[in-house]
């Protein structure tokens, strides 16, 4: 995993490996890239990519909700949740990013309050939990609430 939002810094990374004849496989939420012959993980720059999305989708603010059953720290979220926290925050100062550790903490009360027009999931399951939650309060997607995973 490479923490960059630049592709061709990405791409010089993996060009510059060197594996001694080792099979490098790079599996999970991945990505293709025009500056690179790989597929890789950077999930930075989907984050960064989804950010920017739903920027464009709403004018609320956004919430980022976490994979509430992974045990331990898990890195990658950490790394997701601080892309997002400052792509949110740097747009242009009016959005407020929030960090939600469970699902049950999205519901209308929330939505409200926190002017929430937008919803990042931390993976597709997530993404789907939510999305049944929303509908069963009878939000619709993505006029009432924008959602991305």
């Amino acid at each position: 995993m490479i923490p960059t939002f630049d592709e061709s810094k990405t791409a010089a990374f993996y060009r510059g490996l060197v594996t001694s004849g080792t099979l490098v496989t790079l599996l999970d939420h991945t990505m293709a890239g025009s500056w690179f012959p790989y597929v890789i993980q950077s999930y930075d720059l989907g984050v960064t990519r989804a950010v920017e999305y739903l920027l464009s989708r709403t004018r609320g603010n956004l919430a980022f909700v976490r994979n509430e059953t992974w045990a331990g720290r898990n890195m990658v979220q950490e790394l997701m949740e601080k892309t997002f926290m400052s792509k949110v925050e740097v747009h242009d100062g009016s959005r407020k990013a929030h960090l939600t550790e469970h699902i049950s903490r999205i519901d209308n009360t929330f939505l409200k309050k926190e002017k929430i027009g937008g919803i990042f999931c931390f993976d597709d399951l997530v993404a789907v939990r939510v999305l049944g939650r929303l509908k069963g309060m009878n939000i619709n997607i993505p006029e009432d609430v924008s959602l991305v995973s």
